[in-house]
C-alpha cells in the first residue's frame, strides 16, 4: 500500500486533517501534507485507531467527521475489521 492510514479526523471550523497511521509516513505522504494549501492544515501522528489514547490525542470526540480505513491488503480481513 502507499500508506497505512487508519484514521482521518476532519474538522469544518479550523479546516484541518489529522491522519493517524501505524508506522510513520511515507516519501510521498510527507511530500504531500508539507506542500502549499496542506502543510497549515495536515498533521500525521503515529498510533492506533483502536487506542483510546490516540483517539484522545487525535481529538476524534471533537471531529466533525471521522474516516477510519482499514487495510485493504490485510492477510486476515476479519481481524482488520
Amino acid at each position: 500500500p502507499i500508506v497505512n492510514i487508519s484514521l482521518l479526523v476532519l474538522s469544518r471550523t479550523e479546516l484541518d486533517a489529522v491522519l493517524l497511521g501505524s508506522e510513520p509516513p511515507n516519501d510521498r505522504i510527507v511530500a504531500l501534507i508539507e506542500s502549499p494549501g496542506y502543510a497549515d492544515h495536515t498533521t500525521f501522528l503515529v498510533g492506533s485507531s483502536t487506542e483510546p489514547y490516540d483517539l484522545r490525542r487525535v481529538k476524534a470526540a471533537r471531529a466533525d467527521s471521522v474516516l477510519i480505513v482499514s487495510d485493504h491488503w490485510s492477510t486476515d480481513p476479519n481481524e482488520e475489521d
